[in-house]
């Protein structure tokens, strides 16, 4: 009776086996199925996509130059939804002016704009990443402004940092002072790659913001804030009030020294500032003196001559040729200096014979 039950057990184990087997094949042969009409359907699609791109480039060329018909861009908008936008956004990095104004006023039209909003503003992370990009752009148009401006300063604290980016160079391009400055707070924050980019996007409103935003932070005691105000600063070589940059010469922060020192020479030195750059061709750190070294030369600062003669005797060559080249810019005892020290066989004499010789090419 034991063996019949065993013998039964075993049959029904086989039958369900059997049957487990049947239906994973029946699933994995619907799976494939459904991939290939899946392909299929892509396929016809991608073709279809093809088949019109001309026909829509040539149309999207035409607008562009001027045309005010745009039925062909609209029929194909109907079937082609995702090829058109597409194409309108190929068109980003070749087209400026009346042209620009063009074509963000055709993707307002079309209602691209109020899709990219409501995208930009939920559902899945790449979707919104894409449609901030796409806002970032015709943002450059005051209309699409009006429509993405306020989206796009709430984006500002939006937790992905490439949300933030893209909504911080749609706002930088508004001029207006309080976007403006939104997006120099979001540039001096700790992340580097945002600040390297919003920095040229700012670059255009640097008179703006060096005439009180700047200086503010500047004057706020904040060792990360003001490294990052100087680092943007250097960035656009912009000068800036003196009195704003002397108390930066001699910090304690070696990163806040280093960058004031190559603000410098752009700015009009006084009594205390030119000391303290004098002070920096004694420093123990090596970037630090030959920054102070390049900065004496281009101010043409005399009472630093004895220290670069020093300089010029005792660095490296990398830093005795930037002291000679520092001379030489301090006429007439700069070139005197140089001319004594030439006659030896030292790398002093080397560097001081290198820049005289180049001098006399240049002249």
């Amino acid at each position: 009776m034991m063996a019949l039950d065993a013998s039964a057990l075993a049959n029904a184990a086989l039958y369900f086996i059997i049957t487990l087997l049947g239906l994973t094949m029946m699933s994995f042969a619907a799976l494939v199925s459904v991939q290939i009409v899946r392909g299929r359907a892509r396929r016809r699609e991608a073709a279809a996509a093809a088949a019109v791109r001309p026909d829509l480039q040539q149309a999207l060329v035409r607008f562009l130059a001027g045309s005010p018909v745009d039925d062909a861009i609209r029929e194909h908008l109907a079937t082609h939804r995702q090829e058109v936008i597409e194409t309108l956004l190929s068109f980003q990095s070749t087209v400026g002016g009346g042209a620009r104004d063009r074509l963000c006023n055709l993707a307002l039209d079309l209602g691209l704009v109020y899709d990219w909003c409501q995208e930009g503003g939920r559902g899945e992370l790449m979707r919104r990443r894409k449609a901030m990009a796409r806002l970032a752009f015709v943002s450059y148009y005051e209309p699409c402004r009006r429509v993405a401006g306020e989206m796009m300063s709430r984006a500002l604290e939006d937790p992905d940092y490439e949300i933030r980016l893209s909504a911080a160079r749609g706002l930088a391009q508004t001029g207006i002072q309080t976007d403006v400055e939104d997006v120099l707070l979001l540039a001096l924050g700790p992340n580097r790659f945002i600040r390297a980019v919003l920095t040229e996007e700012l670059r255009r409103h640097a008179m703006m913001l060096s005439a009180e935003a700047v200086p503010e932070v500047l004057g706020s005691g904040q060792s990360e804030y003001v490294r990052a105000a100087l680092e943007i600063l250097a960035a656009w070589e912009r000068a800036i009030p003196i009195e704003h940059l002397r108390r930066f010469l001699d910090h304690r922060d070696r990163e806040i020294r280093v960058l004031a020192l190559r603000l410098a020479p752009i700015a009009a030195p006084d009594p205390d500032s030119r000391a303290a750059i004098c002070r920096s061709l004694d420093d123990d750190d090596a970037e630090v003196r030959y920054l102070a070294i390049a900065a004496a030369g281009r101010l043409k600062l005399a009472e630093a001559l004895p220290k670069l003669a020093v300089r010029l005797r005792q660095e490296p060559i990398e830093g005795a040729r930037l002291a000679a080249e520092a001379l030489l810019h301090i006429p007439p005892e700069g070139p005197m200096v140089l001319r004594e020290l030439a006659a030896g066989e030292d790398r002093a004499a080397r560097a001081a014979r290198e820049n005289l010789d180049r001098s006399r090419g240049g002249a």
